[in-house]
């Protein structure tokens, strides 16, 4: 719970941590939950109040009704990072599609990704400074960490890559470019 002041003072409180057991995990039973623990507090939402939460179905309907509902923003940081490495187009809106222009730095997430799958599969892992990681599908935040690592150990890759497939990707990497990428998206981690 944060709470800004007269004085545009914030202050953070933390009112618990409850279990959510109901028998259905409806939007509806969730805002009941979220309601009575608020309740127990002389605390209730209303046209002031802002909740934040992902962008679930279920989120946005149970917090559609007196109340603010605000998307999590590392949320917005993470689908824009999917679309920006791995979607050919992205939707505006209901009736407007782009194209996402980012061939090149989505080619360098590709091959990088590739290399990493396979050698975080073998064995030859072992012979590099920093054991390289592969992303989560739903954090995309890791694919900074996975390039940022992979970046490290740029130059180590070649003795664990030789006699592999991978060794043509790790040949289609341009290393500045992938240096640029790295160095824009620091400030997103």
């Amino acid at each position: 719970l944060r709470y800004v002041d007269d004085d545009y003072q914030l202050f953070t409180f933390i009112l618990g941590c409850f279990p959510y057991n109901a028998i259905s995990h409806s939007a509806q039973h969730l805002r009941e939950f979220v309601n009575k623990i608020l309740e127990e507090f002389k605390l209730q939402l209303d046209s002031s109040k802002f909740v934040v939460t992902d962008n679930e179905p279920k989120m946005l309907s149970a917090f559609r009704e007196k109340c603010t509902r605000i998307g999590c923003a590392d949320h917005y940081l993470n689908k824009q990072l999917q679309h920006a490495f791995e979607s050919d187009q992205i939707h505006l809106n209901k009736s407007i599609i782009e194209k996402v222009d980012c061939e090149l730095a989505q080619n360098v997430f590709r091959h990088v990704k590739k290399i990493v799958s396979s050698v975080r599969r073998s064995h030859q892992q072992q012979k590099l400074s920093r054991k390289l990681q592969i992303y989560s599908e739903t954090r995309f935040g890791g694919a900074l960490i996975m390039l940022d690592i992979f970046r490290e150990v740029f130059f180590q890759l070649p003795e664990v890559l030789i006699n592999s497939k991978t060794m043509n990707d790790f040949n289609l990497i341009d290393k500045e470019l992938l240096d640029e990428i790295c160095d824009f998206f620091g400030p997103f981690q």
